[in-house]
């Protein structure tokens, strides 16, 4: 039996930090855009585990969102130094690059905690009813992140809205044509909600297989 219910609870935050890993590294490297259907399930494992509390699955969420989207955003530092926007001091020069990146990542991870808080709350192990859940509501986190960057990037000349889909989900499966041809329907949402939903599918399949009822009902709630 896999020992899953004797982790230290400071130990489980790990799991978010691989999800956060792997997915990072499926959007950088095209070839790789398959391992998006698999990045979930450790963070997956993190939210269904007994000790996982919704709190607990908020930080956890941060912490995965930060990961993701502070790589994605890394390209913020390919600035730096920023004596071409008339600032010499290297030093303020790499504050003002760090505030400019972190503040957009962690407004995204936000709504990653939020998404992993509400799904802890309502998950009830069952296929379907989680698989959909976790979708719609990833879809709407994603949706609900563009609209508060685009107002934390305001100005005279910007709008307000979800048009800032950067790092969405969904564009991991621009790789493949036959995937993103389902964007004709539903456009890169449809796209994200296939990915969590094939994550939570894999993952509850797995842990059926591997573990017997009753050692998953010890292992997860």
């Amino acid at each position: 039996m896999y020992p899953v219910q004797t982790i230290p609870v400071k130990y489980l935050f790990v799991y978010p930090v691989i999800s956060g890993v792997i997915i990072s590294f499926a959007f950088s490297i095209s070839s790789f855009w398959f391992l998006g259907f698999v990045a979930f399930i450790p963070f997956l494992f993190f939210l269904y585990h007994a000790e996982t509390t919704p709190a607990r699955a908020f930080a956890g969420g941060i912490l995965f969102g930060v990961i993701f989207f502070g790589w994605m955003l890394s390209w913020f530092w390919g600035t730096y130094p920023l004596a071409w926007a008339g600032i010499q001091n290297n030093i303020v020069s790499f504050l003002v690059i760090f505030i400019l990146w972190l503040f957009p990542s962690f407004i995204f991870s936000i709504f990653t905690g939020l998404w992993a808080f509400v799904f802890k709350i309502y998950l009830e192990k069952r296929l379907w009813r989680d698989t959909l859940l976790a979708s719609f509501l990833w879809i709407l986190s994603e949706y609900a992140g563009a609209f508060a960057i685009s107002l934390f990037w305001a100005g005279p000349s910007s709008v307000v809205g979800t048009q800032w889909t950067f790092a969405f989900l969904g564009y991991i499966l621009s790789e493949n044509q036959l995937l993103l041809s389902l964007a004709s329907w539903g456009g890169i949402y449809l796209l994200g909600f296939l990915v969590i939903a094939v994550n939570v599918i894999m993952f509850l399949l797995i842990t059926r297989i591997v573990f017997s009822h009753k050692e998953i009902e010890r292992i997860i709630l």
